[in-house]
């Protein structure tokens, strides 16, 4: 039996409705698989995040015991400034800071403590403003790096100054220039209000 014209029209109309069919198919079903992939690996990370929480919460006991010996090491290398209060924390700071521009041969001008801004609970900042030479200037940093507590410098400004004496009736420059150099130090401080 021979197809008729309409026949093979019928059979290719049945075709690409079936691919169509097909392909409406796969535009629903590619979208939905491949958000089933993503969802099924954000709950595989999220599964695998949970285990790692569960496991640090099974070591807790551990962890606390670990955070409290490396608590009495900073305290024993006397990383922070002791102190009740900010305030007795700053004048402890304020002495450690003169000591060490006395120690470099200079001459503290002021050191204030300052509050509000960028201080923080746990930390102490001092405004200070000293004489000094380079060479003071020098052995002052030194000291500052080997000094505990550990101590931050900011915002130093260094301002020369040149040195005169009177000889008569004239003012003559003596050798050397003399150096007045300001800055900030802020510091951890550990008190009961830390």
């Amino acid at each position: 039996m021979r197809k008729t014209g309409s026949d093979k029209r019928c059979g290719h109309l049945w075709l690409v409705l079936g691919i169509v069919a097909l392909l409406s198919l796969l535009a629903v079903l590619v979208p939905w698989w491949s958000q089933w992939r993503s969802e099924r690996e954000t709950l595989t990370l999220i599964q695998a995040r949970i285990g790692r929480q569960q496991a640090l919460i099974g070591r807790r006991p551990e962890i606390e015991k670990a955070l409290r010996k490396l608590d009495r090491e900073l305290e024993r290398r006397r990383y922070f400034v002791a102190g009740e209060t900010p305030a007795v924390a700053t004048a402890r700071l304020q002495q450690q800071i003169k000591n060490l521009v006395d120690g470099a041969g200079g001459a503290l001008l002021s050191s204030q403590g300052l509050t509000g801004g960028k201080d923080r609970k746990g930390w102490i900042t001092l405004a200070v403003r000293m004489k000094g030479d380079t060479n003071v200037l020098a052995r002052f940093l030194q000291a500052l790096n080997r000094h505990r507590p550990v101590a931050r410098m900011e915002e130093l400004t260094v301002r020369r100054h040149s040195r005169y004496r009177q000889q008569g009736r004239r003012m003559k420059k003596r050798r050397g220039t003399e150096l007045e150099i300001g800055f900030r130090i802020t510091s951890r401080w550990r008190g009961p209000e830390s």
